[in-house]
């Protein structure tokens, strides 16, 4: 700011001591500036005219047009400095002094472009002052889109006028409607009449642009006149009502005119088909209505249209009463299919409508054809408060079919109803399989401890969802056999129980509760039998995938003694125990070395068979893997996976005694994991023992 102050200063001292170099040479030096190649020079040439203010406006604009496109961007740069710095609060003569250069500019009738800069200029700062100047370009085809888009800006009565007046004299019918379109942009009552006698041109551009034109002036006559087209016309001109009409009553509501806004609304949601504007009306009439709209919202649950129901839904769901409450139980006995859904979705999303009362109904609901129904229903069940609802239920099982006592059941589960149990229990033992299976899962939600023996037989079933359902409820009434000190009872139930299944999210939440009452021997010998090898030793991390694929930092072919470090590239590294604990087989080694990118570890093991024979290596990786087996190598995977047990199988040869395994398992990026699981040839998991 400094140089700048000094630059001025230096212009205005040789205006004052050398005649022949005059003010105005001195702003020809600044405007040539503009152009400059250097960009500092540009820079400070913008800075001091912008400091001179409005009487360079003329040169700047002027600039426009011309040789140098460089020359114009800085000039039409400084000019919106000016402007821009002229509306400062406080500016006010500032302002009038900059508005008054541009209309003088405007009137020496400059060319089209720079005709065009200054009106944009003017739409910023002009005043009632630049109305009529502006007017008269709005009869020059060059340049009247812009006077129009003037006009439409500058505040003030005299604007709307100009306005009004160009509509009246305009013989184009596609330019009456843009200045139209202005006048309602304007949101200005004055042009009330205006547009209302535009309204009822002959010509369907004019009309169509005074529909619209008309919601946005804040006036009873406009809604008038606007539902007689709405409830009279057909077509563009309808639904240019109906949005027109929607945009008004917004206005009207905020003008205070609540009553017209309410049955604006109203008309707009009963009156078109469209699906955006019905559901708009009804948010206007929620918004301006309040909870007093809920009657009317409870007829839109029931209309065709989806999304009409999901708003009026989404409305009902905001107000609370026990009114609302009753009229939609009600709603649930006479309604079905879609609507009655609707109804049971909007009883979830209002917390307060979940009362006793609602039972019958929901029971109901149940045996509902619709399987959504039943379970949206059985949802809401599950959260009925009071004893009374679970003994309805319990009633209703003994008239159900086979199809309603799985839904039943499943909700007295999911209810925590302990005075269910008994049933529960017998239900466990129905000779209908999916009885069964939802009873057994129902035991396991409420967490009843005294199912124990039950779960054990099931776990033997031959029926692969009884044994699930068995398998699934056991990690929930652990915690119960715990809390009355039958922790051995529940370490042995979940490994029988992982043993008992096939399901990976099963036996991962059963590996969960082992970890949790710290039972590491249990889940290794879990984990064991499954075939995966878990005892390892570490060594890694080493950076460079690449090199890693190569070159190992010790000879693979080797014994490997865990006991010895191992010295690569300068640093020397230690092998470190783990053990696996997962079973599922995952080993996660970024959580054991830590989450290295482009880097490979190292992984041995040392198994002992009683007798030598033919085995199967299930390998699972993230991202690629060698292994080899007493030295020789026996599987090879080079790429990016993520992992999953058993990706890769490679037919091995066991010695009896002690075999020496490892493993090398390289990380592009992300996740970092590996497994091995070893079998005999047919599939069965082999008996292993660390060495």
């Amino acid at each position: 700011m400094r140089i700048q102050q000094l630059s001025i200063l230096f212009l205005l001292a040789l205006v004052m001591v050398c005649p022949v170099f005059s003010w105005g040479q001195s702003v020809e030096v600044l405007l040539g500036q503009l152009s400059a190649y250097d960009a500092s020079l540009r820079q400070q040439a913008s800075d001091q005219l912008q400091l001179l203010g409005p009487p360079v406006l003329r040169g700047l604009i002027q600039q426009i047009g011309g040789e140098s496109q460089t020359g114009e961007k800085w000039a039409k740069r400084t000019v919106e400095a000016i402007v821009n710095q002229s509306t400062r609060p406080g500016s006010d003569s500032e302002r009038a002094a900059v508005e008054k250069e541009l209309l003088l500019i405007l009137l020496g009738n400059p060319a089209p472009e720079q005709t065009k800069f200054t009106l944009m200029m003017l739409s910023r700062i002009g005043s009632d002052l630049s109305a009529a100047p502006v007017a008269i370009f709005l009869n020059r085809t060059s340049v009247r889109e812009m006077a129009l888009y003037a006009l439409e800006r500058i505040p003030g009565i005299a604007a709307t006028q100009a306005l009004i007046k160009a509509a009246n004299e305009s013989s184009e019918p596609a330019w009456k409607a843009a200045i139209i379109k202005s006048l309602g942009a304007r949101h200005d009552v004055a042009a009330v009449d205006a547009v209302l006698r535009a309204m009822r041109e002959e010509n369907y551009a004019v009309r169509l642009a005074a529909i619209g034109a008309a919601g946005r002036l804040p006036d009873p006559r406009c809604y008038s006149a606007l539902k007689r087209v709405f409830q009279t016309g057909f077509g563009p001109e309808k639904e240019t009502a109906a949005a027109s009409i929607l945009v008004l009553a917004d206005l009207l509501a905020q003008r205070g005119f609540v009553t017209n806004a309410q049955e604006a609304y109203q008309l707009v949601c009963t009156g078109t088909e469209e699906s955006h504007l019905r559901c708009a009306g009804y948010y206007g009439l929620a918004q301006t209505a309040g909870k007093r709209s809920w009657p009317f919202l409870m007829v839109a649950m029931r209309d065709l249209d989806p999304q009409v129901r999901g708003a009026a839904r989404d409305l009902l769901a905001t107000f609370p009463g026990e009114e609302i409450t009753g009229a939609v139980i009600r709603a649930l006995e006479n309604t079905r299919g879609a609507i009655r859904l609707e109804f049971l979705t909007l009883m979830e999303q209002r917390p307060e409508t979940v009362v006793p009362a609602a039972g019958p109904v929901l029971s109901q609901c149940l045996k509902d054809s619709d399987p959504r129904v039943q379970k949206a229903a059985a949802a809401i069940l599950a959260r009925l408060p009071g004893g009374e609802s679970s003994q309805r239920l319990l009633s209703d099982l003994s008239q159900a079919t086979s199809e309603q006592k799985v839904q039943l059941i499943r909700v007295l589960g999911s209810r925590g109803s302990q005075e269910s149990v008994q049933t529960l229990l017998n239900y466990a033992r129905d000779a209908d399989a999916s009885t069964r299976e939802a009873a057994l899962a129902a035991l396991g939600d409420i967490g009843y401890a005294g199912a124990a023996p039950l779960l054990q037989e099931a776990l033997s079933d031959n029926n692969p969802r009884i044994v699930n359902a068995a398998a699934h409820a056991v990690p929930k009434i652990a915690p119960a056999l715990q809390q009355q000190g039958q922790i051995r009872t529940a370490v042995h139930l979940c490994l029988q129980a992982a043993h008992s299944t096939n399901d990976p999210a099963i036996i991962q939440r059963l590996a969960g509760y082992l970890k949790s009452v710290e039972a590491a021997g249990p889940l290794a010998d879990l984990t064991r039998g499954f075939g995966f090898v878990t005892d390892w030793w570490i060594l890694g991390p080493f950076s460079g995938r690449e090199q890693l694929r190569e070159t190992d930092p010790f000879p693979p072919n080797q014994l490997v003694h865990p006991q010895r470090t191992v010295t690569f590239e300068g640093q020397t590294h230690r092998w470190k125990k783990a053990v696996l604990d997962d079973p599922t087989g995952r080993m996660n080694l970024g959580a054991i070395v830590g989450q290295w990118n482009d880097a490979g570890v190292y992984l041995y093991a040392a198994v002992q068979v009683d007798r030598d024979g033919e085995a199967v290596f299930h390998i699972g990786s993230d991202d690629d893997v060698v292994c080899w087996l007493n030295g020789n190598e026996v599987h090879r995977f080079i790429g990016e996976r993520g992992w999953s047990p058993d990706q890769d199988t490679a037919p091995v040869q066991l010695k009896k005694g002690i075999n020496h395994i490892l493993l090398k398992v390289l990380n592009a990026g992300g996740g970092w994991e590996f497994s091995l699981r070893i079998t005999a040839p047919g599939g069965a998991p082999m008996p292993l023992s660390p060495a």
